[in-house]
């Protein structure tokens, strides 16, 4: 069982822990870095340093609703992708299966696309109502340079986090990472795919294609191999079917 609870629940317990001492007349509270940790088993997401970090903005606000779904797609950009497969360029099957994959999200699902290759960062980020806006962008794409799948996949996580913590920790969170060949260092690229798919509750979803990309299949990471455009439109057709993780309405979150 993988479950998982907000920050605020435990820092109002902290706080309420902290304001009895003082009425019995102890010392005056601890700061806020003093106060006890109270361990209830359950890991916290996003982190208390994460969420430290992204809610200290004066354009923070938290989502008016708490139970959205988040994709981030993290596509390989790297010179290898120009490449052909099957009769296609394999960076312009990656756009067609993307923007099919677009067109069949539901209304209120959160989008945004990351892209790892000679250029490695946000092509649009995680949002929603942007579908011409994604789809548009990821047409823009194109190929070169070499394969930063850690960068890439760090990048994407700090998106969902940031959702994250707008939305207390609560929702739906998937992060597909899409690749042609392996990545500059493997070694960090499995370390950051497992601390993702065993320590938070976003579902991780690793797609080889024309490849064998068997080192992406991780424990608690949905794997799978595309060889062709036909191949790679159904992966990403299968993403949100393969979710694991769901709200347990008691703050936290199970997979069955």
């Amino acid at each position: 069982m993988k479950r998982y609870t907000s920050f605020a629940i435990i820092a109002s317990l902290a706080l309420g822990a902290c304001e009895a001492k003082q009425v019995e007349g102890t010392p005056p509270s601890p700061s806020y870095s003093e106060a006890p940790v109270i361990d209830t088993g359950i890991p916290i997401w996003p982190s208390v340093i994460e969420d430290a970090q992204l809610t200290s903005g004066p354009d923070f606000s938290l989502s008016k609703d708490p139970f959205t779904t988040n994709i981030v797609v993290a596509v390989d950009t790297s010179g290898s992708m120009g490449g052909e497969c099957s009769g296609s360029r394999k960076i312009d099957s990656a756009k067609t299966a993307i923007r099919t994959f677009l067109r069949s999200l539901p209304a209120d699902a959160a989008i945004g696309v990351v892209e790892f290759g000679n250029s490695t960062g946000v092509v649009e980020p995680l949002a929603f109502d942007n579908i011409e806006l994604v789809s548009s962008s990821v047409n823009a794409l194109s190929s070169g340079g070499g394969t930063p799948m850690t960068n890439g996949i760090q990048i994407s996580y700090n998106e969902l986090v940031r959702r994250g913590v707008k939305q207390q920790g609560y929702g739906y969170y998937h992060l597909i990472v899409l690749g042609d060949g392996a990545p500059d260092n493997t070694r960090s690229t499995v370390k950051e795919l497992d601390r993702i798919a065993m320590e938070t509750p976003i579902n991780v979803h690793t797609i080889g294609f024309c490849a064998d990309l068997g080192v992406l299949d991780r424990e608690g990471v949905q794997y799978r191999e595309a060889s062709n455009a036909k191949d790679l439109v159904s992966a990403f057709s299968a993403v949100l079917a393969e979710s694991t993780v769901t709200f347990t309405g008691s703050g936290g979150f199970q997979d069955f």
